[in-house]
């Protein structure tokens, strides 16, 4: 049953609404607790103990209703302060990632026009953007009334009728909570308590828009016996019916407003231990860990990339940094990493990689080893990473050679000093290109740089910063270019699609209209970098680029063409390149092997052929063998015609297709490829709609 049938049927239903943001806010409690650092907000504080002598001539910690000062405990959120104009200022920037219910592209754009400065205010931030306050007409208005509040205080809110001041006095005269719809009908309409409570149960109904228009007739007689126009009264019952879509009741609003300032509070107050929790409480919110990282950077927390002998399982705080966690990389998971971490607990750090090896479990797959090689989760044993990955090959060899178990079992092994004249064979360490790819390969979030970073000169010509825009008036033509963070379509924004994407600077809002999405689609929903043309539209703070073209994000260094036309018409032909030489050929398809009997299927015989049948073995193998080398015979032979024919033609010999035209290394190290190679691991992108 749904929960109509069950409401109908005389159940109790209970709707329980599990957030991840309640765990994020224990966890940072806890571990701003462990450190020993509350009290740093000037909040009160739950528990502690009493400061040291040192400390207390410092003034560490708070002083308590006993006045003793205590350092450590935990801060009591509940007693925060709640009038905090330096945190409120921080939330009207628009600055949100990460934090609850005001993080969203659209919250972010809201907030800096509705502003608010208190709880109350905050609450109806909360619950102004969601499609029943969109539907119903509410957005606009209140906030067009918001601004004139601010402009003169003495302005004076409009009221569709008189009779709804009160019910609607707290919201600027537009309907925003559900409460409202039924304070509404009963100004306006007279309604009885029955009535309302029945067009309540019809707005938390997935059918609610037809079944609230039932209530039509008695809403509009209700409100002529009152003195209020038809007219008046069609146009509020039409935002009422247009609430249903979806809205909050207040006391949703109220706790969630709460919860917003409270997660804002300990990221503005204690960033290090938030950020903990946010990485640790993923999957959850708007963005991914890759945009939160980049997000914790710019508010001065390092994201420092996992290590054998620091990280722990999950993500921890170090010092006023975030290290992320050995569960993190590819192919660990949270069992393998909590066995590695009791044993250096139980048993030092590790030394090298071989004292690594002996002493983890077999469990440990050698892929699983090589991925934290990759991410520089051994870079203190003294070698580069390739070195450390050709050592760990010498070790573990091939997870596909059946004769071989990891090189390695769970028991007590002897080290022995002998000789290997292959483990000291040196290899280059890898360049920044190389690095940031590994860490989206592996750990699918960039801990360092913005990955436009190193090729912000390369970037297309007449490409501008998102920390420019401000810089410019409203109406230019601009250029921009990031990664796609986040795609939205709602099914209330008649067919426009939003795209937040971030360059180096910051995030940039993209308004993409139905033509140009129906235009540029498969790149809007499938790029992961994106460059932008568009209009610059600024509104007060809020800031967007109405789309004019999307097209992925392109660089030099590409697959380059042979025969370009020059300026005079003429054609030019480059000299055939070696190839060999470049890319030595791949050995071809083998058909036949060995051990072949082992999987092949018995031919299926009929007794006429039984003779056939008997010496069909080495026999049946040289016939194969000698078709396959007339069949490739016959084949050079017409190449050789082909080729033969061109050059009676004064024809140019045709280079066989490949993806570069230049020498490896060149193609290796340019723009082109490190994107490419970004785009086979590419960050996560979270999409609605």
């Amino acid at each position: 049953w749904d929960k109509d049938s069950c409401e109908d049927a005389g159940f109790i239903k209970i709707d329980f609404l599990a957030l991840g943001m309640l765990s994020l806010v224990e966890e940072a409690v806890d571990l701003i607790a462990e450190r020993g650092t509350a009290g740093t907000g000037g909040e009160p504080v739950v528990g502690g103990r009493p400061a040291t002598e040192v400390e207390a001539t410092a003034g560490s910690g708070v002083v308590g209703p006993d006045g003793v000062r205590r350092v450590g405990g935990a801060p009591d959120l509940s007693r925060i302060d709640f009038h905090d104009q330096e945190l409120y200022d921080l939330i009207c920037s628009g600055d949100t990632v990460g934090i609850f219910q005001i993080e969203s592209r659209a919250q972010m754009q809201m907030i800096r026009r509705v502003r608010p400065r208190n709880l109350e205010d905050l609450a109806v931030e909360v619950a102004l953007v969601r499609p029943g306050p969109i539907v119903g007409g509410a957005v606009n208005p209140y906030v067009t009334r918001r601004e004139n509040q601010r402009a003169d205080p003495n302005y004076r809110v409009p009221y569709d009728h008189p009779l709804l001041e009160e019910a609607l006095g707290e919201t600027l005269g537009v309907i925003i909570y559900q409460d409202q719809v039924l304070k509404v009908c009963k100004s306006l309409a007279g309604f009885s308590d029955g009535q309302a409570e029945g067009l309540r149960r019809a707005m938390s109904r997935k059918r609610s828009k037809e079944a609230m228009t039932s209530y039509e007739g008695a809403f509009l007689e209700g409100a002529k016996a009152k003195g209020v126009p038809e007219e008046v009264a069609k146009k509020v019952f039409l935002q009422v019916v247009g609430f249903s879509e979806f809205g909050f009741p207040k006391s949703h609003a109220a706790a969630f407003g709460l919860l917003a300032y409270q997660s804002a509070w300990l990221r503005y107050y204690y960033p290090t231990e938030y950020y903990v929790g946010l990485f640790n409480n993923q999957p959850m919110g708007f963005y991914s860990l890759d945009a939160l990282g980049r997000d914790a950077r710019r508010h001065g927390i390092e994201t420092l990339l996992p290590h054998v002998d620091r990280s722990a399982v999950r993500a921890t705080a170090e010092g006023k940094d975030l290290r992320i966690g050995l569960g993190f990389v590819r192919g660990w998971g949270e069992e393998i990493a909590e066995r590695v971490v009791a044993e250096r607990e139980a048993n030092g750090p590790f030394k090298s990689l071989p004292n690594f090896l002996r002493r983890t479990p077999a469990a440990l797959k050698r892929p699983a080893i090589e991925n934290l090689i990759w991410v520089g989760g051994c870079d203190d044993f003294g070698l580069t990473r390739r070195e450390l990955l050709w050592q760990a090959g010498l070790w573990l060899g091939p997870e596909t050679d059946p004769e071989r178990t990891g090189g390695r079992e769970d028991h007590a092994q002897m080290e022995m000093a002998l000789p290997d004249p292959y483990a000291g064979i040196p290899f280059g360490d890898m360049d920044a290109e190389e690095r940031m790819v590994s860490e989206y390969r592996m750990l699918r979030f960039s801990a360092s740089l913005h990955p436009l970073a190193l090729i912000r000169d390369q970037l297309p010509r007449g490409t501008i910063s998102s920390g420019k825009l401000k810089e410019l008036p409203s109406g230019s033509t601009v250029r921009l270019a990031g990664i796609v963070v986040a795609r939205q379509r709602p099914q209330t924004a008649k067919g426009y699609v939003f795209v937040l994407f971030e360059d180096e600077d910051g995030p940039i809002n993209v308004i993409v209209k139905p033509d140009i999405y129906k235009r540029d689609r498969t790149t809007i929903r499938m790029e992961p970098f994106v460059a932008v043309r568009g209009r610059l539209q600024k509104d007060g703070e809020t800031i967007n680029v109405i789309a004019f073209e999307v097209t992925g994000l392109r660089l030099n260094g590409g697959p380059v063409k042979e025969g370009r036309g020059t300026q005079s018409g003429a054609t030019t032909t480059r000299p055939v390149t070696n190839e060999d030489e470049f890319f030595p050929a791949l050995p071809g398809t083998q058909e036949w092997w060995p051990d072949r009997g082992k999987v092949e299927k018995k031919p299926v015989s009929t007794p006429p052929r039984e003779m056939e049948r008997e010496d069909s073995g080495p026999k049946r193998s040289e016939e194969d063998k000698g078709q396959r080398q007339r069949q490739r015979a016959l084949e050079e032979a017409a190449t050789e015609r082909r080729r033969e024919a061109r050059k009676e033609e004064g024809q140019p010999e045709l280079p066989k297709a490949r993806e570069w035209w230049g020498k490896p290394e060149v193609a290796q190290k340019g723009p082109f490829a490190y994107l490419t190679a970004l785009r086979q691991a590419p960050p996560e992108t979270k999409s609605w709609g």
